[in-house]
């Protein structure tokens, strides 16, 4: 018989099944169809293969396999829908929900690695009264810029007007008038590195101690509130409503910006003291000194950790120039001019002396750029000056009439003194005109013209009297006192005989004394006695104002009249300049303990009036032997 090979194929499996079961297959064309099963069954879903989820599947029935359904979709729970109390409470949340979204994008973006900017160095605030750790002394906090070098591998260039300077000058003429005991020299001449700034790396510091919340709007209420604050302690303000506005903004948020922390720290450090003074609870007047120890400390630490760029905004510009104002009252001249050198780049760069030729006065923004400019250009002359370098600004950026420039400013509710931009001004033309390495090629003739307009213009300056300065006068007298308010005019007009005896002192050489020079003598003896004088009555008065006079009266311009003074005793011998001389160095020798940054700054001075003093002393014995030998001779 023959056999077919082909095995059947699925129809015919089919045809066979229903021609076996006649019955079974016409009950499934007589009855009702079933419902679809909603997943595939156990035997389809295990081979991967499809399934018509019919119960039974047809797959399962060519294949003669048990089908079975054992796998149920799991029930979607239902979202319970939160409705909101107000209707626009959804939409506020959206909008929070979105905000957070966005910060937490540019926290992700703006790391303290990528160094894009003066934002990325977020330090979060820690609002207490904690201090710093102990591995940071308080008394010997000392910071490291990162745009200061850190390599003493050469000596920093100073021009001919540094104080450091003429103080060489002075120690070579008294090692050629003293040069024959050698003794006395090595033993009292000054370091050369003894004046320069120590620069020490202080660790890192991720959460900065602060004032509680509770302490700064306590201080914000007596700056507000009290009449004796209303002295313009912060003249980068125009307002206490524009240095308010930080308060909110640091104290709300927990990732300020560093910018925004060294505005308020230096902010802190300047107006705490003065709100100290009008405290009458020995408490409270405690703690407000203990802030401002911390904040002094906070503000070094977050200064320490600028980066090197960082992008040209007025906040960093605002910034930049309170550090350069905070490191003037601490003494630290060299870092003063760092923080206002890249201030005024950056003022520049975003043409802030442009906003100083446009109308600000109808405009807020615009009055605040230009005020904050005259401030940096103010800073930059003066400093410029007192360390003999060149300054950044020049004055083809600035309008040829200096009212122009305080046009606007001077509308906002504290104006700014017109005297302080024109001497700040005249500083500058004094180092450009008579101590820049062009200038020092001059011949004397010339150098004495250029000096007598220079004088002219001082002498005009010192004279001069207008509404807003007398405006300042009078807030000074509510705020201090009549007589503290004379120190402090008195300590203005030393430091203006000091820049007289400046512009004296650029003319003749040191190996010669002019006539011109010599007129420069007196002015000098003047300055040490008046500073004699207003120093004597400083000891009634607390640190703060101590602090303010010897900054405003010895360090505004160099303090030349010790070195004139001094150069005329060594030719002299007139004791009662000696005298003078001496009562300087007794009055800086008594503030060492108190203010360390401020006595180091003319320790230099010391070394040179005890050398003074020693030679005029065996000067007087060898003519007093001389006398007495005559005397006796037959």
């Amino acid at each position: 018989m023959e056999t077919d090979s082909n095995p059947p194929s699925e129809a015919d499996h089919d045809s066979v099944d229903l021609a076996s079961t006649p019955q079974k297959g016409l009950d499934d064309m007589t009855s009702p169809p079933k419902l679809r099963q909603k997943l595939a069954c156990d035997q389809c879903r295990g081979r991967k293969v499809g399934c018509d989820r019919q119960e039974p599947c047809s797959r399962c029935i060519r294949m003669r396999v048990h089908c079975q359904y054992t796998a149920q979709l799991r029930p979607r729970p239902k979202r319970p829908r939160k409705v909101p109390a107000n209707p626009y409470e959804a939409q506020f949340d959206e909008l929070s929900r979105k905000l957070d979204r966005i910060c937490k994008l540019l926290e992700d973006k703006l790391q303290p690695n990528s160094a894009e900017g003066f934002s990325e160095s977020h330090v979060p605030p820690t609002h207490s009264t904690a201090s710093l750790p102990a591995s940071v002394p308080s008394t010997m906090m000392q910071m490291q810029s990162p745009m200061a070098p850190t390599e003493a591998s050469e000596p920093e260039y100073e021009g001919h007007s540094a104080l450091s300077t003429h103080t060489a000058f002075a120690s070579n003429l008294l090692k050629n008038i003293a040069g024959q005991d050698a003794m006395l020299w090595h033993s009292n001449t000054p370091s050369g590195t003894s004046s320069t700034d120590a620069i020490s790396q202080v660790p890192g510091i991720a959460n900065l101690p602060m004032p509680s919340a509770d302490m700064a709007f306590r201080i914000l209420r007596i700056l507000k509130e009290d009449p004796r604050m209303q002295l313009p302690w912060m003249m980068e303000f125009e307002s206490i409503d524009q240095f308010q506005e930080y308060i909110f903004r640091v104290y709300s948020s927990s990732h300020p910006t560093a910018a925004e922390q060294i505005i308020l720290l230096a902010a802190w450090v300047s107006t705490m003291p003065a709100c100290a003074l009008v405290v009458v609870d020995a408490t409270q007047k405690a703690e407000i000194e203990a802030q401002v120890v911390t904040c002094r400390d906070s503000l070094d630490v977050a200064l320490s950790r600028l980066p090197l760029q960082f992008p040209s905004t007025f906040e960093n510009i605002l910034a930049l120039t309170m550090a350069g104002t905070h490191y003037v009252y601490r003494s630290r001249i060299k870092l003063a001019w760092i923080m206002n050198c890249a201030a005024a780049r950056m003022a520049q760069a975003l043409g802030l002396h442009k906003a100083c030729l446009q109308d600000p006065e109808t405009n807020i923004a615009t009055r605040r750029k230009a005020r904050l400019f005259a401030i940096i250009f103010s800073a930059d002359k003066a400093l410029s000056l007192r360390l003999g370098r060149a300054s950044v600004i020049r004055d083809e950026e600035i309008p040829v009439n200096l009212r122009m420039l305080l046009r606007g400013v001077n509308t906002a509710p504290s104006p700014i003194p017109y005297q302080w931009l024109a001497f700040s001004h005249t500083q500058g033309l004094v180092y450009d005109q008579l101590y820049s390495p062009r200038a020092m090629q001059q011949t004397p003739e010339v150098k004495q013209s250029v000096a007598k307009a220079l004088l002219e213009s001082v002498e005009t300056l010192m004279s001069e009297r207008n509404e807003v300065n007398e405006d300042f006068e009078r807030k000074a007298r509510v705020a201090f006192g009549d007589d503290l308010a004379d120190l402090y005019k008195g300590a203005n007009h030393v430091s203006q005989l000091a820049l007289i005896c400046l512009i004296y002192h650029g003319v003749a050489p040191w190996a010669h004394r002019s006539p011109f020079y010599e007129e420069g003598i007196p002015l000098a003896r003047e300055a040490l006695v008046e500073h004699q004088h207003w120093f004597s009555l400083l000891s009634d008065y607390g640190n703060i104002h101590t602090e303010i006079y010897l900054r405003w009266a010895l360090f505004t311009s160099p303090f030349i009249p010790f070195i004139i003074l001094l150069r005329d005793v060594v030719q002299t011998s007139e004791p009662s300049d000696l005298k003078l001389l001496g009562a300087l160095i007794e009055s800086i020798e008594t503030m060492r303990e108190s203010f360390p940054d401020i006595s180091k700054q003319l320790d230099l001075f010391k070394p040179l009036y005890e050398i003074a003093s020693n030679f005029i002393e065996a000067k007087t014995t060898d003519i007093s032997d001389i006398s007495t030998i005559n005397h006796g001779s037959p």
